[in-house]
């Protein structure tokens, strides 16, 4: 899927895998894409592919059962991927400096832990890039990480 007003060509895209252009209605498609496949620059078998993956997707989001209107968001508890997401984030993060050595620090230090994010949760920005989480945590109400 492209990023909003994020494609700029008919055959790149398509064969690059882009299925859903957005924001619709589609610019890089319809005439253009048969002119593509017409020319040999986007082949059947890639359109095949592409509107497998669409229908994957729209089999997986429930659009056959509810093709006019969106079904409500639901909220699905996993506790291996919530325990994944978690693990993931902790040790994704990066050291970028540590001057004087002063890292790992030792388990009797203190810490200050300063501003808005350290209780409030950072979950993205607004529109598109917003984020609905079902858990949220900030450095001071965070659980223990997973022991392995």
């Amino acid at each position: 899927m492209s990023d909003w007003m994020g494609t700029y060509s008919t055959a790149d895209g398509v064969n690059a895998g882009v299925e859903l252009e957005m924001p619709g209605p589609t610019k890089w498609r319809g005439e253009k894409l048969l002119q593509a496949i017409r020319t040999g620059e986007v082949s059947e078998s890639i359109i095949d592919k592409s509107a497998e993956r669409v229908l994957t997707l729209a089999k997986s989001l429930g659009r056959f059962e509810a093709p006019r209107g969106e079904l409500p968001e639901r909220a699905v508890e996993n506790k291996t991927r919530d325990s994944f997401i978690q693990d993931s984030a902790a040790e994704g993060m990066v050291l970028l400096k540590n001057d004087g050595q002063v890292l790992p620090l030792s388990k009797d230090t203190s810490i200050a832990i300063i501003g808005h994010h350290a209780t409030v949760p950072s979950l993205g920005g607004g529109g598109s890039a917003r984020v609905d989480s079902l858990h949220a945590v900030t450095p001071l109400l965070s659980p223990p990480l997973n022991k392995r």
